[in-house]
């Protein structure tokens, strides 16, 4: 057996101190969680004048002509019935959930571009918030699992040591 080099002990090393208590590195996380939630919450200002609210309706409806444009940003000539509909049943009334259910009854579902939240549209509206959850509980169990790797991780034994300062012992001659 070799001699012990001054200053060595057999035993293990402690390890590393953490630091703090590991909530300073979610802060961030959480600051642009809070600061999403605050955006989103945030409401645009309703329209205030009828030529404001009749296109802010015509944006949801679906023009029947056109591909992938709503009835307030297309010019074809559909589209244009459809606002100075809107505009008339907006003078005689009626809401935007009635001037919507009209459109609905008229041309089915899929002239609203703004899916309905209950039955199947619902999934539409609750898969990304469902997609995000499991998103973040990946994240939490990955880092998890990523620092118990690092505290657990392996470490070298006294007999590895020994192995070791043998070789570290042993000149280059000693070696054929």
């Amino acid at each position: 057996m070799t001699a012990k080099e001054p200053g060595r002990s057999d035993a293990r090393p402690a390890p590393p101190a953490r630091q703090g208590s590991g909530w300073l590195a979610w802060a961030p996380v959480l600051v642009l969680a809070v600061a999403l939630l605050a955006f989103g919450s945030l409401r645009p200002r309703p329209p205030t004048t009828d030529a404001e609210r009749v296109n802010a309706i015509a944006l949801l409806i679906k023009c029947p002509q056109c591909v992938s444009q709503s009835a307030g940003a297309s010019d074809a000539e559909v589209s244009r019935q459809i606002r100075l509909d809107i505009a008339k049943r907006m003078s005689e009334g009626q809401s935007e959930e009635e001037i919507q259910d009209y459109f609905r009854e008229r041309y089915g579902d899929e002239i609203l571009l703004t899916p309905s939240a209950s039955g199947v549209g619902g999934v539409v509206w609750a898969l990304p918030v469902v997609a995000l959850v499991c998103a973040m509980a990946g994240l939490v169990a990955a880092f998890r699992r990523w620092r118990r790797t690092a505290e657990d991780g392996p470490r070298a034994t006294i007999a590895d040591e020994t192995i070791v300062s043998r070789a570290l012992q042993t000149t280059p001659q000693d070696h054929p």
